[in-house]
């Protein structure tokens, strides 16, 4: 049966869109109900080509007698499919060799039935001339490519095709089998043709080979940059993604949904993967980490407690959500004598506003000693100036 290829490059679009349309490759076998016909072999191989309009369909047919030159090939000229039953009819050979002695079928007359679910047309053939060796039963099953025609480069896809008992080949002469199954995983690196056959157990040699050809879409994502800002709690961390082309991409974290957001927040330290997707559906993974650092803190070495709403109180000012708390606030004047003494405090109340005893001290210069301890458990001691003025 490899002997017999036939390289159809079928771009089938039906003028009227149906719930039930038959257009495409349907393969299968016809088996003959009268066993005196013995020019015949009790079953053989059949292709139908097919192609709907409305209800009306058209296209051509092929009987193959295995392992033999004879062939038949049919134009399909007057099919109608309504609720679920085609009927057509098939004159005579447009081309063919007959077995010696005989001659091909004319004034075929089929009805099927159409179950869509399935794939499958089923169902009898007759002749209206009356020929006994006419009439038997015929079996298609249809035979599509369910994948896209165009792939990403370089990624690896899952192809999937209709059909019974599928092959896959990488080549014309069917010499090298790739795959079996109704999908295929594979990485397209260029533009690839697939030669893809079935096998029905009732004959067991494999049908025409038909070619699929998948193309290739070249990465629109060339140079990218990660900007990654640590987190100091549980959730500040962030990164912003700098994409060197113009392109609207689209971008997630691990499982989440992808958004056109480029900067992406509230990240907590983990190893996370990024994803970039171009307009063409095409996906750049990549790795990276967010670590716990400490919160970055601001000590000022002045503040003005008059009353005007700005710096009026000295403390430390966090950068970012600070997470721990202030086990340590003293303030001393100049002579070491201690002003203000706190412990265990959370950072807003870890506050002076430049009195003591809540008597407003003098514009001077002070010292102060914090200790904070993070969430982590670690503890820091930050000491220093800070100027009162008035």
């Amino acid at each position: 049966m490899k002997n017999n290829l036939l390289l159809f490059i079928i771009f089938l679009t039906p003028s009227i869109l149906l719930s039930q349309d038959i257009t495409g490759i349907w393969q299968g076998y016809a088996v003959r109900s009268n066993p005196d016909c013995i020019f015949y072999p009790e079953t053989f191989l059949v292709t139908y080509i097919l192609e709907q309009n409305g209800n009306n369909v058209t296209g051509t047919t092929e009987s193959i007698l295995e392992d033999t030159p004879y062939f038949a090939i049919y134009n399909l000229t007057s099919g109608n499919l309504s609720n679920n039953n085609f009927l057509f009819f098939l004159d005579e050979p447009i081309q063919g060799i007959p077995p010696p002695g005989s001659a091909w079928c004319t004034s075929v007359v089929g009805e099927l039935e159409f179950f869509e679910a399935e794939e499958l047309l089923e169902g009898t053939l007759s002749s209206t001339n009356g020929s006994v060796c006419c009439e038997g039963a015929l079996y298609l099953k249809k035979l599509e490519l369910l994948s896209d025609t165009i792939q990403c480069k370089g990624e690896s896809v899952e192809l999937e095709v209709t059909g019974e008992n599928v092959k896959w080949y990488s080549d014309e002469n069917l010499d090298s089998l790739i795959g079996s199954g109704n999908t295929l995983e594979v990485v397209i690196d260029e533009p690839t043709s697939f030669f893809i056959t079935q096998t029905f157990n009732v004959i067991g040699e494999e049908t025409t080979a038909f070619r699929f050809d998948i193309d290739i879409y070249e990465p629109q994502i060339t140079s990218f940059e990660i900007v990654t800002t640590n987190a100091c709690n549980d959730n500040s961390g962030t990164i912003e993604v700098l994409l060197e082309d113009e392109i609207d991409a689209l971008f997630k974290l691990d499982n989440d949904n992808f958004s056109n957001n480029n900067i992406l927040e509230g990240l907590s330290a983990a190893n996370y993967t990024l994803t970039i997707q171009d307009e063409n559906g095409c996906e750049i993974d990549t790795s990276f980490q967010i670590i716990n650092q400490d919160c970055e803190l601001k000590i000022p070495n002045v503040f003005t407690p008059d009353g005007d709403g700005l710096n009026d109180y000295f403390g430390i000012v966090p950068l970012y959500d600070f997470q721990g708390k202030i086990t340590l606030f003293k303030i001393f004047n100049r002579w070491g004598q201690k002003v203000i003494d706190l412990q265990n405090q959370n950072i807003e109340e870890a506050i002076w506003d430049g009195k003591q005893n809540n008597k407003p001290l003098p514009s001077d210069v002070y010292v102060y000693m914090i200790e904070i301890e993070y969430n982590s458990g670690k503890r820091e001691l930050f000491s220093g100036d800070i100027t009162l003025l008035r």
